[in-house]
């Protein structure tokens, strides 16, 4: 059996050569990086020529180039390119270095990607004194809903794409946080939680005398068209509603919302329900037979616990048929059916 360090001591010779190349190859690479070192340091300190900037074809008699003056003349572009990058400002990209002058464009100086005046796409903030409450996004754009607070009558209600909010006024779309209006030819929006801009004031008009006021006319005390389209039994537990008739309200929900105040009612810090306000006679909640004080716990089943639950069971019962309503009074629960042919 053959040793190992009898091999090493046949074979000491190819480590040696291989030593040796190596050290070679180190000590040439590293001349030629002192060398070029030093000829860079002895370009950089030199100045570069007055015109080694401006001659772009070198003359006759200079055809032949040294290396020094070839290192010079590629150094240009990177300073240009560096002395460029350093005098802009990171922080005002349309700022011009100083002691230039902006490009000239046919319509006169200045930046040709400067941002122009911004137009509003969808139309302006609307005036009307209705306040969002809430909007309710589909994939479908014509289910979309939206709850829409009158300042004027503290009244809300829910709108969509074709509700007519009053005359003269359509909702066109619903989208997060706003609502697209057409006010009489004009592309309006309703942002979501902002009061409408306040009129400015304008001088106050001499008074007539009090012989010459117009008498106040009588307040509408309901919908047109209500009482003869609700017929409710004696006492009041089912009613019969014309279906002609509820689809004018679902057209126009706003007209209904101003009949119909209501509010969260909560109990034990949680919402159950929505509690009536002062119901007037001849108004829609009066006609179905609801008091005020009433709180309207579900439909069909669906609990009304939140303004989402609300608008959900909208679109759930527009071609319903019966309804059933859960409703709460001094306590008590009772259930009011209603019938729509």
């Amino acid at each position: 059996m053959v040793q190992l360090p009898r091999l090493l001591q046949d074979h000491f010779w190819v480590a040696k050569a291989a030593t040796t190349v190596a050290l070679a190859g180190l000590l040439a690479s590293a001349t030629s990086a002192f060398i070029g070192a030093r000829i860079i340091a002895g370009v950089s300190a030199s100045p570069v020529p007055a015109g080694a900037e401006d001659d772009a074809e070198p003359d006759d008699e200079d055809a032949v180039s040294t290396p020094r003056a070839t290192l010079a003349r590629a150094q240009i572009g990177p300073r240009r390119d560096a002395e460029s990058t350093i005098a802009r400002n990171p922080f005002c990209p349309s700022c011009l270095p100083p002691g230039e002058a902006p490009p000239v464009t046919p319509d006169g100086p200045g930046d040709p990607l400067a941002p122009g005046p911004a137009v509003a796409m969808d139309g302006v903030r609307s005036e009307l004194p209705l306040l969002l409450v809430a909007t309710m996004e589909a994939v479908d754009p014509a289910n979309s809903r939206a709850t829409l607070r009158s300042n004027a009558t503290g009244s809300s209600g829910l709108v969509w794409p074709g509700s007519q909010i009053a005359v003269g006024v359509e909702v066109v779309g619903i989208e997060r946080g706003r609502v697209l209006l057409v006010n009489n030819g004009r592309r309006e929006y309703i942002p979501v939680g902002e009061l409408p801009p306040e009129k400015p004031k304008t001088a106050a008009r001499a008074e007539a005398p009090a012989s010459a006021k117009p008498a106040a006319k009588p307040r509408d005390a309901g919908i047109p068209g209500a009482a003869e389209a609700i017929r409710c039994d004696g006492g009041g537990g089912s009613c019969t509603v014309e279906r002609d008739f509820v689809e004018g309200l679902l057209k126009n929900p706003m007209q209904a919302a101003r009949e119909i105040r209501v509010a969260p009612a909560q109990r034990d810090g949680e919402a159950y329900g929505f509690r009536l306000g002062r119901v007037r006679p001849g108004t829609l909640p009066q006609l179905l037979g609801l008091e005020t004080g009433d709180v309207v716990l579900a439909v069909n089943g669906y609990e009304l616990n939140s303004i989402d639950g609300a608008m959900g069971l909208l679109g759930k019962l527009r071609r319903a048929t019966n309804l059933e309503v859960s409703i709460e009074r001094k306590g008590k629960t009772m259930t009011k059916a209603v019938k729509i042919e």
